[in-house]
């Protein structure tokens, strides 16, 4: 049990990472593609 909470965890935190990585790329590439 112990090991499927930390597999959904990990699941969530590399979403979380890829939403933050795609937020500070729209932010720093502008509004040049995404305006």
């Amino acid at each position: 049990m112990l090991s499927k909470i930390q597999t959904q965890f990990h699941r969530i935190h590399e979403i979380a990472v890829v939403i933050y990585v795609a937020k500070f790329v729209t932010e720093v590439v502008g509004g040049s593609y995404f305006s």
